[in-house]
């Protein structure tokens, strides 16, 4: 059925003009899928309601019917009625979606045919006009037939109100005239009717296509929202990427520049500490230098008394030892600070050590009215150390002790402290000011510090006693009390040795004579003119017989063509040094003893120097005493 005004609606919406249906099968399924969905509900109580009214239109037959009720009867309660309640029953299962509307349908064609029937055999009861609308409206508007289910039982149902009498002679008492006018009616309830549904299931298939039109773009502007959301998020991600990035380059800026500006104060600092340093080494250089060559010149003077002179070589070789302490410790502490320091272990007796520093530092204490006491809870215990480390350590401490002290006294000890040994070293000098204490360890500080200014001395002793600790396995800290005193305590690794007996003491062989009937062939192996000059000068009242060696090679050549009774040779010489030199001479004579002449004070020389083959050492500036106890120990029989 086209309506007029429809056509360009269905054209855009794709449906056949008079069913009704989408052309796209998957849309038209789609439909009738949400259709069944929405009307299965209001189906089942319409269907319901139709079929009790339905029912109890019955009721009247017994007043209307007369003659008829009986086949009334029969229409109404044996066939339509359980035809009407059995489809909906059917209406419960899950098949029902596949046939509903043909179901429906022929509940239409058969109620509504009953109708017809009952009224084509009692013309004059209006009530069947009734039951017979209600039919129409049932199928057109209540039971959700669509259009085309809707129409065409409508049209049969006509069909057969006008074709029954033609072929029933009971019902041929119905003239054309009666017939006309109820077909007349009946036809224009119905063209009404399915011009109404028409509209309606249009506009219901418009609301559905436009609802999906609508889903469609609801799902594309989701799914571009989702998009753009995505991208929203993957850009904030970059962004807050960058951000961090740009933030994590920001912190190392600043990390950075707060770095540069610590380095810059620090080599502000470095530069004017080592400017202070410098100055400091250039007053420790030049002070004993000056005390040398003026005390030197004054000895010369021949008008000068014995005891003037004697004064005079005393402060000659005091300036010598301070200046040779300031020499070994510049030394000591480059090598600390090119990584170059090595660990000699021995065998040492705490007692000596002790009895050795009080001997050596005794003295300059007295000097000065201060009390040195050694107290020594280890008596007898041996142990296994880097000697010279903890010597220059302890020498260190002791000095700085005395030197800063101005009176009172100075207390020295050693105990066991679980698998360590505690060393302090106590005074009652003048303290530590705060703002000094943290960094009183660090290199080139103590040259600028107030504590130094008016004493002598490089100001790198606490520098070298820490890294000299911290190499043997301590630690080392110190309390102070301003005014009141300091104490500085270390440790090292307790490790426990059998006693080793020394041939040679530290006072070495007391009786330097030579014998009246031993005569001794030295060979000193000395670079240096004026060094070997000493040792001769030295050795000028013995019977000593010295033959010189310039260098190392020529030391060598020199032993392999004579006999000599004992080689003192020095470490640093040209073409080869006194290590090598050691090495060779064993090689050819392995039993000649050779003496090492090096620089104690630095660590490292004197293993080296015994390592190599050399059995003993004397360390420089040298002693005439020690060395002539030293020949006489290892050439007499």
């Amino acid at each position: 059925m086209k309506i007029k005004g429809e056509n360009t609606l269905t054209n855009e919406l794709n449906i056949n003009h008079w069913t009704l249906n989408f052309r796209d099968p998957k849309l038209e399924e789609q439909y009738r899928e949400e259709y069944f969905v929405k009307s299965l509900s209001p189906f089942r109580i319409s269907f319901i309601i139709v079929t009790v009214l339905y029912a109890l239109f019955g009721l009247l037959d017994i007043y209307t019917a007369g003659e008829y009720i009986r086949e009334f009867f029969i229409v109404r309660y044996l066939i339509v009625v359980p035809l009407l309640l059995t489809v909906w029953l059917l209406s419960f299962t899950s098949s029902f979606k596949r046939f509903w509307q043909f179901a429906v349908s022929i509940c239409y064609v058969i109620g509504g045919g009953g109708i017809a029937f009952m009224l084509l055999r009692d013309p004059t009861n209006i009530f069947y006009y009734g039951g017979l609308f209600l039919i129409f409206m049932a199928g057109y508007f209540l039971i959700k037939l669509r259009f085309i289910n809707a129409a065409l039982p409508g049209i049969l149902v006509i069909l057969f109100y006008n074709i029954a009498p033609l072929f029933t002679p009971s019902l041929n008492h119905l003239n054309t005239e009666y017939l006309l006018i109820t077909n007349t009616f009946f036809l224009a309830a119905n063209i009404i009717s399915l011009v109404a549904l028409y509209n309606t299931k249009l506009t219901e298939r418009s609301e559905f296509k436009q609802r999906l039109l609508l889903s469609i773009q609801k799902d594309k502007i989701k799914s571009i929202n989702e998009r753009l959301e995505q991208k929203v998020r993957e850009r904030t991600e970059l962004l807050e990427k960058r951000n961090s990035i740009l933030n994590i380059e920001i912190e190392n800026r600043k990390e950075i520049e707060e770095k540069l500006i610590i380095a810059k104060q620090q080599a502000e600092e470095s530069d004017r500490l080592k400017s202070a340093f410098l100055a400091n080494m250039s007053h420790e250089i030049r002070t004993p230098m000056n005390g040398i060559i003026g005390f030197l010149d004054m000895v010369a003077e021949p008008e000068i008394s014995k005891d003037q002179q004697e004064q005079y070589i005393e402060i000659v070789k005091q300036s010598g030892n301070r200046l040779l302490q300031t020499i070994n410790d510049i030394i000591e502490i480059s090598k600390i600070e090119a990584g170059e320091m090595s660990e000699n272990i021995s065998t040492i007796e705490v007692d000596e050590t002790f009895n050795y520093l009080s001997e050596f530092l005794s003295i300059e204490a007295n000097a000065k009215n201060i009390s040195l006491t050694f107290v020594n809870r280890l008596k007898k215990i041996t142990i296994q150390t880097d000697t010279s480390k903890l010597e220059t350590i302890l020498l260190n401490l002791i000095n700085n002790a005395i030197k800063f002290t101005r009176k009172g006294s100075i207390t020295v000890g050693a105990k066991l402290a679980e698998n360590q040994i505690q060393f302090y070293v106590k005074d009652t000098g003048v303290g530590i000011p705060d703002d000094k204490q943290k960094r009183i360890f660090d290199r080139f500080v103590q040259a600028d510090q107030s504590l130094s200014r008016g004493h002598e001395g490089s100001g790198l002793g606490l520098s070298i006693s820490k890294a000299y600790v911290q190499q043997m396995g301590g630690k080392i800290w110190f309390e102070t009390e301003l005014n009141k005193g300091t104490t500085f305590y270390f440790t090292i690794p307790y490790i426990p040795a059998k006693k080793e007996t020394s041939d040679l003491s530290r006072g070495g062989v007391t009786d330097s004579k030579v014998p009246e009937n031993c005569e001794i062939k030295a060979l000193v192996a000395e670079d240096d003119i004026v060094s070997f000059d000493l040792i001769q000068t030295l050795l000028n009242d013995s019977k000593i017989h010295v033959v010189w060696a310039k260098n190392g090679k020529e030391a060598v050549d020199l032993a392999r063509q004579n006999n000599f009774d004992i080689i003192l040779m020095d470490i640093k010489m040209p073409v080869m040094d006194g290590i090598e030199a050691t090495h060779e001479i064993r090689k050819i004579n392995s039993d000649i003893p050779i003496i090492a002449q090096t620089a104690f004070a630095l660590s490292g020389d004197k293993e080296k120097a015994l390592q190599a083959g050399c059995n003993h050492y004397l360390s420089k500036p040298i002693n005439r005493h020690e060395l002539m106890a030293t020949i006489l120990l290892y050439t007499s029989n």
